[in-house]
């Protein structure tokens, strides 16, 4: 008899163990366990959606996105114009009168954003046509 309440104690205090395994993990707090990082790189970029604007048209559609946390600008860089040309861009809801320098910020965003954009010329007066680099960059 004294053998068998010597197993059932023995047993007993095994379980009572096994109980409080998870219980004592659970305590020791987030040193215990597994740990995943992740790495996002920061991706930018600014692409028609459909091709070239045609130059009938002036007008066409680009996709901007950019993951930077911290957002990101688009500039537009084209030939410098002539003091007797100019031109009036639209991107987006903006209407941009186009500066002589050929450099100017179409955009500035404070968050990462996927979009497309609508652009086109408005009125322009230029002697020679006009080819538009966009860039994007993260800020």
């Amino acid at each position: 008899m004294r053998t068998f309440h010597r197993d059932l104690l023995i047993s007993a205090v095994a379980l009572a163990g096994t109980l409080a395994l998870p219980s004592a993990a659970a305590a020791a707090g987030p040193t215990a366990g597994y740990r995943l990082v992740a790495r996002v790189p920061v991706a930018c970029w600014v692409r028609p959606e459909t091709g070239p604007v045609s130059s009938a048209t002036g007008q066409g559609r680009v996709i901007e996105a950019c993951n930077s946390p911290g957002g990101f600008a688009v500039h537009a860089s084209y030939r410098e114009l002539g003091a007797d040309e100019s031109a009036l861009f639209r991107y987006g809801d903006r209407e941009i009168q186009l500066p002589r320098t050929g450099q100017v910020l179409l955009r500035r965003s404070s968050i990462a954003r996927i979009r497309s954009v609508d652009y086109r010329f408005e009125k322009e007066t230029l002697k020679a046509p006009v080819v538009m680099v966009l860039t994007i960059q993260p800020i």
